[in-house]
């Protein structure tokens, strides 16, 4: 998941053999049993990068990350992986599996209500001095646009997300714009 919103969602769990009591979690990598294929061990990777992952109700954190030997307990080689690419604000994670890349920034990302900001489809705009502003990738492979199709890099940096904050709305279709003269040093 690159650029993502993931907000504002209930969560039930589905089996709380597996997740514990309560722990539905919005987003949920899950090494479970054998391979059906070859009754190989399961291996699961969950990648977030420059996301917003906040304010999910009815779980107890937000992203799990769980490595389960299935119903007979007989699989030990299960693993499950989260990978960090750049910058993300996750509210809680959890998990006994492994996980590597930067941190999760702390902070409220100060969302606003899903609503039409503008776009095909409905998003959450980041209010001011919202945490996720200028916090994501400012080099490398960027999408283009926001969810809403609007210019993605517009700042010091991306903001992490679905939606790019101060954007001019229907695109880049500016010359200049503050800071355009800077250059960015990228490693």
């Amino acid at each position: 998941m690159n650029f993502c919103t993931v907000a504002g969602n209930s969560v039930t769990s589905s089996n709380n053999a597996i997740q514990g009591p309560g722990d539905g979690s919005a987003l949920y990598s899950l090494a479970y049993g054998n391979r059906i294929e070859d009754g190989t061990a399961s291996n699961a990777v969950m990648s977030l990068g420059n996301s917003v992952v906040w304010g999910n109700t009815g779980a107890v954190h937000a992203l799990l990350n769980t490595v389960s030997g299935g119903t007979s307990g007989s699989n030990t080689g299960n693993s499950a992986a989260l990978v960090y690419i750049g910058a993300n604000i996750v509210d809680s994670s959890s998990g006994n599996g492994s996980s590597s890349g930067p941190a999760a920034l702390n902070g409220d990302p100060k969302l606003g209500g899903l609503q039409d900001n503008g776009g095909g489809t409905s998003t959450m705009a980041l209010l001011s001095g919202s945490t996720a502003i200028d916090a994501g990738s400012r080099c490398g492979a960027l999408p283009a646009t926001d969810q809403r199709g609007n210019v993605r890099h517009w700042g010091a940096a991306a903001d992490l997300g679905a939606y790019e904050s101060g954007a001019p709305l229907g695109g880049n279709d500016e010359i200049f714009h503050g800071a355009f003269e800077a250059s960015a040093v990228c490693p």
